[in-house]
């Protein structure tokens, strides 16, 4: 199994071979989590890795399914299985309010790593692109947690995926780990209709 020194390899080993979104909040009470996400109370499932995977896709008719759990302590790890609602800056902020953290990552095998997101008290503060090899020195609220990361001056996607969320490591104390993924974690469906307003 991979180990988290290489963050990709233990996504892929995980079944998450071409897509791959997660949101990280600062807040360690999931059902304040689950009212912010605006989820479908019913649809809320305990559940292991293998049965959230069978809602694995990036595209969904019926919303966003997502897969939430404890990831470092007063902090909550949120995996996106199906849908793109978690890519909107308007949850990602919502999510932040009350003077929350909350960081995004998002990647596809075609597009490689878009941005690392990150937003607090209810406000996007750094948006950092793949696009620089020396983030740390553009003055982000995030830059001391990009200091000796290593980034591609070819953007490549790997190197700035496993990047993107060792700055993820480093701003909430907990990685990415087998120990997570083996671990059983609330399924949430969130309505496509709940953020188009």
């Amino acid at each position: 199994m991979p180990s988290i020194s290489d963050p990709l390899g233990l996504l892929r080993a995980y079944g998450f071979e071409g897509y791959f979104r997660g949101l990280w909040v600062s807040e360690a009470d999931e059902r304040e989590i689950a009212v912010r996400l605006r989820v479908d109370p019913s649809s809320e499932l305990l559940c292991d890795r293998q049965t959230a995977m069978t809602w694995f896709s990036d595209i969904s008719e019926h919303g966003e399914v997502v897969w939430a759990g404890v990831h470092a302590p007063g902090w909550t790890q949120i995996i996106s299985l199906s849908g793109h609602v978690c890519g909107r800056v308007n949850l990602q902020r919502a999510l932040s309010e009350g003077g929350r953290r909350v960081l995004a990552v998002g990647w596809t095998d075609i597009d490689g790593p878009t941005e690392l997101l990150y937003a607090e008290n209810g406000q996007l503060v750094d948006h950092v692109t793949p696009y620089h090899p020396d983030p740390a020195s553009l003055g982000y609220a995030l830059s001391p947690y990009l200091r000796e990361v290593p980034f591609s001056e070819s953007a490549d996607s790997e190197v700035t995926l496993n990047s993107f969320l060792k700055v993820v490591e480093k701003v909430t104390g907990g990685a990415i780990s087998n120990e997570w993924f083996e671990t059983v974690h609330n399924l949430y469906r969130i309505p496509k209709e709940s953020w188009l307003r």
